[in-house]
């Protein structure tokens, strides 16, 4: 039973994650279809139909959710790397239709921030968050040694060596903490710094190609958002 509610978790995960996506880009299709009528009445008929996909793709994320909260309950670990997969694999295909060449910039923004990042950074933070907890745990021991031994620590008249021992390991434990949140931190600056960077690239390609005939302003809009967002939902939390 565990195994087809993970399958089915995965499923509505990377279903939620799309839907955020292609809201945006239907959103985004609506907005260029209200702006563009000004010019061109005629293209406001093509507006009804774009709300109620956009409606129909809300709808559709809450419900994924919804189902998404039940079956979680069921589902020891969730298979994160799946999600990110399948999401980026579909996201690719959908922006190399489109062009190919951002499918491939998309593809491998999807490989660095869903992949390299990530893994090299659990590396890391591994080996970061053991040597807390040995360091966390010589200190739970040092507590317990002063605990058995306060009679002594008075009787020889070394409560003040000890205070400042005891002073000297909180901050140790303290540094350690720091530092694997300070890790943590550097991690989600580096995402973000790569979401950036990807962004400018796909957002300067497409106005690159638009202002050279090669694509229209529409697959402009829609290859921009598509890129920009899935970058975002793409993630191994």
């Amino acid at each position: 039973m565990e195994k087809p509610l993970t399958i089915i978790d995965v499923i509505l995960v990377v279903i939620e994650r799309l839907a955020v996506v292609f809201a945006a880009v239907t959103g985004a299709e609506g907005i260029y279809i209200a702006v563009n009528s000004f010019n061109e009445p005629g293209n406001m008929r093509q507006l009804p139909l774009v709300l109620s996909v956009f409606v129909i793709i809300v709808v559709l994320r809450v419900i994924c959710g919804l189902i998404e909260i039940a079956c979680s309950r069921f589902v020891e670990k969730r298979n994160n790397a799946a999600i990110c997969i399948a999401f980026s694999v579909i996201m690719t295909a959908f922006i190399a239709i489109q062009y190919p060449v951002a499918g491939i910039i998309s593809a491998i923004a999807y490989v660095t921030i869903g992949g390299m990042i990530p893994v090299s950074n659990a590396m890391n933070i591994e080996k970061l968050k053991a040597s807390y907890e040995d360091i966390r745990q010589e200190g739970n021991h040092f507590i317990g040694d002063v605990a058995y031994g306060v009679d002594e620590i008075i009787q020889y008249g070394r409560a003040t060596d000890t205070i400042n021992n005891i002073g000297k390991m909180a901050d140790k434990v303290s540094a350690a903490k720091e530092e694997v949140l300070d890790h943590e931190k550097s991690k989600e600056q580096l995402l973000a710094l790569a979401r950036s960077v990807f962004s400018v690239i796909i957002i300067f390609l497409m106005l690159f190609l638009y202002s050279h005939g090669k694509i229209r302003f529409e697959e402009l809009i829609i290859i921009s958002a598509a890129a920009i967002f899935s970058f975002r939902e793409c993630s191994l939390d």
